[in-house]
């Protein structure tokens, strides 16, 4: 029972409040999880899965910082949608600048061989697919939308000790994220 002087919150003011973090699909909105980290800060723990030639293995924070070398998460909800394509295709040509100085890592909520699929299809170069069907790097982050177990597109920026730089989460899934912001963040830690 709560106590007397504080007051239940109906289910409207639950999703108003403000630890309650939205994105849209048109109107309609889905609820974030967890809270994002804060620039400045070690990027949290997370897990991700590959799937190549025949064999699973998972990436994890710990991998990242042990290559020192900066980070650009570059996260969506599906490899398979237009917004998705443009993404990945621009985010392939502006790592091309760094010529392989920034580890880029594709993050979607498809299964390893849809990304793979994907991957080959488009002939990436400078991004790493690697899938978050579990949800983990999406709570890590705070881009879980939680009614669809999907992970909302956004970019994050990591120097070479793992430090986030920079972070974007674009608030309408069909809205594309900014990439020049992303890419002079990258340009400063090098």
């Amino acid at each position: 029972m709560p106590p007397p002087d504080s007051q239940e919150m109906t289910p409207e003011q639950e999703d108003s409040a403000p630890d309650k973090r939205l994105i849209f699909f048109g109107e309609e909105p889905y609820h974030l999880v967890e809270q994002i980290p804060q620039e400045g800060e070690v990027m949290p723990d997370f897990l991700l899965w590959q799937f190549h030639n025949g064999i699973g293995q998972s990436v994890s924070r710990d991998d990242l910082i042990q290559q020192e070398t900066p980070a650009l998460f570059c996260c969506m909800h599906s490899v398979d949608g237009k917004v998705g394509v443009r993404q990945a295709r621009r985010v392939e040509r502006l790592l091309s600048d760094f010529d392989g100085y920034v580890r880029g890592i594709l993050i979607s909520s498809d299964l390893p061989f849809t990304q793979n699929r994907f991957v080959n299809f488009e002939t990436l170069s400078y991004l790493t697919a690697a899938s978050d069907y579990r949800g983990h790097f999406g709570r890590a982050f705070g881009v879980h939308v939680e009614e669809l177990a999907l992970l909302a597109r956004s970019l994050f920026v990591t120097d070479r000790e793992g430090v986030l730089t920079h972070i974007d989460i674009v608030s309408e899934f069909g809205d594309e994220p900014d990439y020049m912001s992303a890419m002079h963040a990258l340009a400063d830690i090098l």
